[in-house]
């Protein structure tokens, strides 16, 4: 009895000492995998995009009368119906503007299977595209952006599937390459990249940098008056019924797009502290002359939370920009690109994987008076992962 006593103890304390050596690397192992989430390369750099406080710039100037605000881009609330006059050349296929329509084509070197499927999509958003609007203004020309993998044969083979009528013109990029500070050679999760961004690195990272910046340096690109961004899957579902470019470029309208939605958080970490500080900076100057950025983003109502936990609480607005209108001579003056570049110096678009979409939202707020020069596509039924429903209509009253 005696000895059994004896060995129950020493199993007891055998088990004793087993769990708490197994807590203990538990506790090691789990403090590891946190230094290691703070202090990886990718950790470091949203810290230093977050390590600023308001408090120490120039306060904002005064916010407008909220009356006076625009209307909440995720408000489903009706739309003001776009407007033409019963004589605007901009509903008949005579006033060209130098224009084209861009698209981005999802051909690389992976199985053919995989491009084949991506570009029966891209030959569908073609038909819709030539349904809804090009058959009605075919002067446009058709911009397809692609990278070396869609080769003469692929381009001549499934040319035959596409709308005849479509003014083709295909531009190889070869330039996709990761920033010259980038370091190369690493695993992501060495960097510390978050799963979102280490799912497509640096492939997707490469497209948001082509129409967050390159596109603007593209010599096809710098000549146009506007281009027409969509994405190889964007579905055009119902009529346009006005040449867009004619109609922004008579009415000084710079921006054009169909939607806003939110991203999510965590590829945002650190834009909308470094917006709020660009914007607090005097010295950055809006696209009007004599209004800084940040008087402009006050007058369209910009809300970008004050504090580190405010902000990490809050979902970063978009523009949906598969679908958008761009003035490019406007996105190539000396104010924009000064913001472009600078966004583009952080490398938080591999980092993090910030995208064009909410770039391009806080852009256009802090440089752009969304009430003149921005126009939403509210009459546009489109598709794009999911359904956007027309909340207004494109509207043809009576000549004065």
């Amino acid at each position: 009895m005696r000895h059994c006593l004896k060995l129950c103890v020493l199993v007891l304390a055998g088990i004793a000492m087993l769990l708490a050596t197994i807590i203990t690397w538990e506790h090691i192992a789990t403090g590891y995998t946190r230094y290691r989430h703070l202090n990886n390369p990718a950790a470091r750099h949203i810290r230093a995009m977050e390590d600023y406080q308001s408090t120490d710039y120039p306060p904002l100037p005064q916010p407008n009368d909220t009356a006076a605000c625009p209307t909440h881009p995720l408000s489903n609330l009706p739309r003001p119906n776009i407007i033409v006059t019963s004589n605007d050349t901009s509903t008949v296929p005579i006033a060209t503007v130098n224009s084209a329509i861009v698209f981005l084509v999802e051909f690389t070197d992976r199985p053919l299977k995989e491009n084949h499927h991506e570009m029966m999509k891209f030959s569908k958003a073609l038909w819709k595209l030539w349904e809804n609007f090009s058959q009605y203004y075919p002067h446009y020309p058709v911009y397809v952006f692609h990278e070396p993998a869609f080769k003469t044969k692929y381009r001549l083979r499934y040319r035959t599937m596409w709308p005849p009528g479509l003014k083709l013109q295909f531009h190889e990029i070869n330039n996709f390459d990761l920033p010259p500070k980038f370091p190369k050679g690493i695993s992501t999760s060495d960097l510390g990249l978050n799963p979102t961004n280490q799912r497509a690195f640096p492939g997707y990272n490469n497209m948001i940098r082509f129409f967050w910046k390159q596109i603007f340096e593209h010599d096809m690109i710098k000549q146009l008056d506007y281009f027409w961004r969509l994405d190889h899957d964007s579905m055009l579902q119902s009529p346009v019924g006005v040449d867009v470019f004619h109609y922004m470029k008579e009415r000084g309208i710079k921006y054009g797009y169909r939607a806003v939605t939110t991203d999510v958080r965590h590829v945002t970490n650190g834009m909308l502290a470094f917006f709020d500080k660009y914007r607090r900076n005097q010295e950055h100057q809006s696209m009007t002359n004599g209004t800084t950025c940040a008087q402009m983003s006050q007058r369209n109502c910009l809300e970008i939370p004050d504090t580190p936990q405010d902000r990490s609480e809050y979902f970063p607005l978009m523009y949906y920009n598969n679908f958008e209108i761009v003035h490019v001579p406007t996105w190539r003056s000396k104010p924009m690109r000064q913001l472009t570049d600078a966004v583009d110096k952080t490398d938080m678009i591999y980092w993090n994987r910030w995208g064009d979409a909410p770039l391009r939202y806080y852009s256009v707020n802090m440089m752009l008076d969304t009430q003149t020069q921005v126009i939403e596509w509210c009459n546009v039924r489109y598709y794009h992962h999911k359904q956007f429903e027309p909340m207004c209509t494109l509207k043809t009253v009576s000549s004065p």
